[in-house]
């Protein structure tokens, strides 16, 4: 009858006719003609068939399968959601893992769309700047003796083990120490590094057995009048890289404003803003956000007429976290850090400004 060989309870092999190899309780794998392979099974599974490499999904088995040429995709009926995407979107979102796997589900394995489903469920938070992957290795920094340039750089290893050696932290020291003082490019810099660099860095990697990597670095250079300073959270895993300004050298060098400055770089490694101001943030990001909450209240039952001004409350409530002046002080949370900077700025008597800061963590996503 065209299935070929049986054994056991629907549990066996088969091979016959255009029907290829079937292996296990209905859920099996088959191997067709011209190289075809298809996959079915009972609780909806797609079938996968193909010429020439070709991949198409169907909803029953490969003999409904509308065949695609030189591999593209044609049809796609179900997504297979795996474990390593359900504890990605958990890393980026703190979510269960069952919430997970079904907002995956929902959104045919899309991750942007998975955080999206859960955000308007009300069960995620506005995500923060980035994901985790898994790299070892160290953040240092690097700044000029007068705070008028700094830099801060991630360099990769494959395990902690190297990262806490003494001749790892020499060359990311070195690799900081280069950057401030040459400005290369950052694209070419990090696609083959200079050659003082890249010689030190194949004489590491031939000593430890591992890939070692620059793989990311800010540098800012001061215009006008103020500082730059840096702030290494314990361990090395995460830094920040922080430019002040004022209006003269002598506040520029005052204590009170260093002072400052430093609180600043570690209120960003402990609250991980988006942007100094609101005024920053892309108004296509404000526009989702501001849909989000609208579906949020609308899935809660809220009456229409008061949609408005819940949209505008959370909104209020976003800013205040994702945007640095507005962000409550660690130190004094009933201060906020453009209440810190108006304090100072009264002291001194000039105008002071947070220009920009960049925060590395150690293999976020960028």
């Amino acid at each position: 009858d065209n299935r070929g060989v049986g054994v056991g309870d629907n549990r066996g092999v088969g091979v016959g006719d255009n029907r290829g190899v079937g292996v296990g309780d209905n859920r099996g794998v088959g191997v067709g003609d011209k190289g075809a392979v298809a996959v079915a099974g009972v609780a909806g599974v797609a079938g996968v068939a193909g010429v020439d490499g070709a991949v198409a999904w169907a909803p029953v088995d490969a003999r409904n399968t509308e065949t695609g040429e030189q591999g593209y995709i044609r049809e796609f009926s179900e997504m297979v959601i795996t474990s390593e995407m359900v504890k990605t979107l958990r890393l980026k979102t703190n979510v269960g893992m069952m919430d997970c796997k079904k907002a995956l589900e929902e959104a045919e394995g899309d991750m942007d769309k998975a955080v999206e489903v859960l955000r308007k469920r009300g069960i995620a938070k506005a995500e923060s700047r980035a994901g985790r992957t898994a790299k070892e290795g160290l953040i240092v920094s690097h700044l000029q003796p007068d705070n008028r340039l700094g830099v801060l750089v991630e360099v990769n290893s494959e395990t902690d083990f190297v990262a806490r050696t003494d001749e790892f932290q020499t060359f990311a020291e070195g690799v900081a120490t280069y950057v401030a003082a040459e400005n290369p490019s950052e694209e070419a810099f990090l696609r083959e590094p200079d050659k003082p660099i890249q010689d030190k860095l194949l004489e590491l990697t031939s000593k430890t057995g591992e890939k070692i990597s620059a793989r990311r670095f800010a540098r800012f250079a001061l215009e006008g009048e103020g500082l730059v300073t840096s702030y290494i959270h314990a361990g090395s895993k995460l830094g920040v890289l922080v430019e002040v300004h004022c209006k003269s050298d002598a506040t520029a060098h005052a204590q009170e404003l260093q002072a400052l400055a430093r609180d600043v770089a570690m209120q960003i490694a402990a609250s991980n803003p988006i942007s100094v101001s609101r005024e920053e943030i892309p108004s296509e990001r404000v526009e989702r956000e501001r849909a989000i909450y609208r579906e949020q209240a609308a899935t809660e039952g809220k009456p229409e007429k008061v949609l408005d001004r819940i949209v505008a409350g959370r909104l209020e409530k976003y800013y205040q976290d994702v945007c640095l002046l507005e962000q409550p002080f660690i130190k004094d949370p009933d201060k906020t850090v453009k209440d810190l900077l108006a304090g100072l700025a009264s002291k001194v008597g000039e105008d002071l400004s947070i220009r920009r800061f960049v925060r590395f963590m150690l293999g976020e996503e960028q």
